[in-house]
């Protein structure tokens, strides 16, 4: 049970921090200032698309991994975080270039 609980927990843990730690200091900063904040949406199309293909493969490694936790699916986790982090990092520094502008 403890194992399954985890698995949750890994894959819906960001819902949190997305609905509701992000937007607050936007909001703060419109409330103070009484002005809009411009948003850069270089590559969003792209960093959305790879949001959702990384969330497939975080369930597709849970499910191989017959809902257990152990060291190899942590190992790929740590993993398919890294690969995440490295190419939202390199569209957000355009270094790669998305190819749907919106």
């Amino acid at each position: 049970m403890k194992q399954e609980m985890s698995n949750i927990c890994t894959c819906f843990s960001d819902i949190f921090p997305l609905c509701f730690s992000l937007p607050i200091p936007w909001l703060l900063y419109a409330a103070i200032f009484q002005e809009p904040i411009n948003v850069n949406s270089a590559g969003m199309v792209c960093s959305i698309f790879l949001l959702f293909i990384m969330l497939i493969a975080v369930i597709v490694t849970i499910a191989a991994s017959k809902w257990q936790m152990n060291k190899i699916l942590g190992i790929v986790m740590l993993f398919l975080y890294v690969v995440f982090e490295v190419l939202s990092v390199l569209l957000a520094l355009k270094e790669i270039v998305c190819p749907v502008e919106v």
